[in-house]
């Protein structure tokens, strides 16, 4: 087993254009539907911080999703799970969006980024230019 997992995620407009990324490496998270709950997780916080009220949060982990929305639970993930329901509720508009791995390219490329070249965390502010081609091509497959 790897002593840590990548993580990442993206805010975009309703129109697809980028506002914020993250890329982390997780230590505390021994399987990867651990690590997509702590990066939704952290997603939302960086979302409520910077003042967005109404997002549509999408992932290409189902699971996750059902678990959140369903009020199921899993016990690799109950504490995040109950963490990311009180963020939840702090929206006025939330909902969650299964999207193919294909159309999620950003989130994969930051997570593989941060676990390749053993990144604490980085947040990007502005666009890095080796995540446009994947920017577009989330963009063209989403939007």
């Amino acid at each position: 087993m790897n002593d840590h997992i990548g993580a990442g995620w993206i805010i975009r407009d309703e129109r697809g254009l980028f506002k914020l990324a993250r890329s982390t490496r997780l230590t505390q998270a021994a399987l990867p539907i651990q690590a997509k709950a702590l990066a939704l997780l952290h997603a939302l916080q960086s979302a409520w911080c910077r003042g967005y009220r109404k997002v549509v949060m999408e992932g290409d982990c189902k699971p996750l999703f059902d678990i959140i929305t369903q009020q199921s639970i899993d016990v690799n993930i109950d504490s995040i799970v109950i963490d990311i329901r009180s963020w939840v509720d702090r929206f006025s508009s939330i909902s969650f969006s299964v999207v193919p791995r294909e159309c999620n390219k950003v989130a994969d490329m930051l997570a593989k980024v941060s676990y390749q070249q053993h990144l604490t965390s980085q947040t990007y502010s502005f666009l890095p230019h080796w995540l446009r081609s994947k920017l577009y091509h989330d963009s063209v497959n989403n939007f």
